[in-house]
């Protein structure tokens, strides 16, 4: 429907997003038989799922990835419970939405599955958008009001003022939301229907129907002047100014006068800054323009700290410093500003490339203790940052990080980290608190990245045993999985076949053919 929160509803059934719709919103009986005589690459056999049928098919085991395209099933969906029990069935949950990091779609221990992927799109917002819509609100309730009282006359009959006013209130609409980029993107509304009823209702009767009111227009162009200045032309103007720096960063990548290019850029952003001191992004681009400079990074830290003033307790401009401080060796500090950033709920810039830098520069100032617990505690909430650091194969064949401590011979292990995680959701498990098959999954993952398959196996046992969140057949597939990295292909085939036979996803049946093929050879 076009009034629901998702955007481009009627886009996607025109694109046949449906079950039994195809392209051109064209049933799959009347259509389908005529696009396979032209030459359609690719037609569905059969009509397909909906969304309760696609949720059950994952809580069964019968989907391997689930793809959320700006839908939020536990919210939405009513049965929550089948909702959660799609959500963890899937192997793969991939959500496109506008879901705040550090929500419980991220790194939570009710997150439904360990290789969630979460793409978040960029949206709009602030003060601007919440005047413009209480304006847009209130000007129709005002109108409404006056109507029911008898102070105004109801809109005569006759075309012309409804459409004048509709297509007023449209094109300032419009104009607000896109132009001066106030935050109002219109995506949970059709703007032209919305902008339609808006006309009808302010629609006036003739002039000589009622007394002028020669002080109204001047009063309210005097109290909407400011707010026009203050949210719309000032935010405007900046937005044009960094716009036009990054123009000119580009140009001087490529022009021969590059230095006197991005010293006008740098300039053209200081005035974006003086102009709307919100504006973020100019504060990271002068930052990492003033970097390489002279003097540039006490230039920069000083842009970065400005930065922060506007939002002391928001991890972005911390984790921002923390990476210039890096960059430069100032571990102290940088451990410091990015142990801010992860202070921060909703995150910085990427949660996990802070925890793996601060985790480094602990190590590079000897705070060995310190880091080895932050290393368990990431690896805890999300096993990705083990990608992050530079591991060292040791002698034993274990992945350390070398600690820098005079006199001393220090190092991280990654496998004391994952053990301590490991006795973590054992201890969390017997104490009846809920771990989640998220977090049995990860740890597995971890031992297999760290190379103890054997470990690995231990986790899974365990599972088998006592959590039974962690379906049996991902058990089995995973199994599988250790047996063909080691070489047993008759081992793994059997596991897969077994993981085919508790889920019925042919997925373990192609998985059992390709280990056959592989013992074969």
């Amino acid at each position: 429907l076009s009034a629901l929160r998702r955007g481009n509803v009627h886009g996607a059934l025109d694109m046949g997003l449906a079950p039994g719709l195809l392209p051109g919103r064209t049933t799959l009986a009347d259509g389908g038989d005529w696009l396979r005589a032209g030459g359609w690459p690719s037609v569905p056999a059969e009509r397909g799922l909906d969304a309760i049928g696609i949720l059950e098919a994952a809580a069964a085991g019968k989907i391997d990835v689930l793809v959320l395209l700006g839908a939020d099933p536990l919210a939405d969906v009513p049965d929550a419970g089948l909702a959660a029990r799609g959500l963890a069935g899937a192997r793969t949950v991939i959500a496109v939405d506008r879901f705040r990091p550090g929500s419980r779609f991220a790194n939570e221990r009710q997150a439904p599955h360990p290789h969630n992927m979460y793409l978040y799109v960029a949206q709009a917002g602030g003060l601007g958008a919440l005047l413009l819509a209480l304006g847009w609100i209130g000007m129709v309730v005002l109108r409404l009001g006056r109507l029911q009282s008898g102070l105004d006359d109801p809109p005569p009959e006759g075309i012309p003022p409804v459409l004048a006013g509709s297509l007023l209130a449209g094109v300032l609409a419009l104009l607000a939301a896109n132009l001066l980029d106030l935050g109002l993107s219109l995506d949970t509304v059709v703007a032209w229907p919305v902008s339609l009823i808006t006309g009808l209702l302010t629609s006036r009767a003739p002039a000589a129907a009622r007394p002028p009111a020669p002080v109204a227009g001047p009063a309210a162009a005097l109290v909407l002047a400011p707010l026009l200045l203050v949210y719309g032309l000032r935010p405007a103007a900046a937005e044009a100014q960094v716009q036009r720096a990054e123009l000119l960063a580009f140009m001087a990548s490529r022009a021969p006068d590059g230095p006197a290019l991005m010293d006008e850029a740098r300039a053209t952003l200081r005035r974006a800054i003086a102009l709307d001191p919100t504006r973020l992004r100019a504060h990271e681009h002068l930052a990492r323009w003033l970097e390489n400079t002279e003097d540039g990074v006490r230039a920069a830290r000083d842009v970065l700290l400005g930065m922060i003033a506007l939002a002391p307790d928001k991890g972005r401009g911390h984790s921002l410093l923390g990476q210039l401080y890096k960059r430069h060796a100032l571990y102290a500090e940088a451990a410091e500003s990015l142990g801010r950033a992860l202070a921060d709920n909703a995150g910085g810039l990427d949660a996990n490339r802070d925890r793996a830098d601060r985790i480094w520069c602990l190590t590079r100032i000897g705070r060995r203790d310190e880091a080895q617990a932050l290393l368990a505690e990431a690896v805890r909430l999300d096993r990705g940052v083990i990608d992050r650091l530079e591991w060292k194969r040791g002698s034993d064949g274990g992945l350390y990080l070398p600690v820098i401590a005079p006199g001393q011979d220090l190092r991280l292990s990654l496998l004391q980290a994952i053990e301590d995680v490991y006795a973590r959701n054992r201890e969390d498990d017997v104490a009846g608190r809920e771990v989640g098959r998220r977090f049995w999954m990860d740890t597995y993952h971890a031992f297999r990245v760290a190379g103890r398959n054997d470990r690995a196996l231990d986790v899974l046992d365990y599972c088998e045993q006592h959590a039974p969140e962690v379906e049996r057949h991902s058990i089995a597939s995973e199994r599988g999985r250790v047996a063909e990295d080691e070489g047993r292909f008759d081992e793994a085939v059997a596991h897969y076949e077994q993981a085919h036979e508790l889920s019925g996803n042919n997925y373990f049946a192609n998985l059992a053919a390709a280990a056959r093929v592989r013992a074969a050879a």
